[in-house]
């Protein structure tokens, strides 16, 4: 989050990852009870998915944010 917000406002950011893949540590925290959620119109917040975003839809849709909070 921090980055995205420094980049909007037109500083050069640079994310490094530790893990071997970006974002492992997502999958493997869901497991320890971490929740990750957006605040976010849902149009935006699956645009960031790409082309991608046919395949998570369905399960976003069944878990509104009403429901796992």
């Amino acid at each position: 989050m921090a980055a995205e917000v420094l980049a909007r406002a037109g500083a050069s950011v640079t994310v490094y990852e530790q893990m071997p893949s970006m974002g492992r540590k997502f999958l493997i925290a869901g497991r320890g009870g971490l929740n990750i959620t957006h605040s976010e119109p849902l149009e935006r917040f699956m645009s960031r998915y790409g082309d991608k975003q046919d395949a998570l839809a369905q399960s976003v849709s069944a878990f509104p944010p009403e429901s796992v909070q």
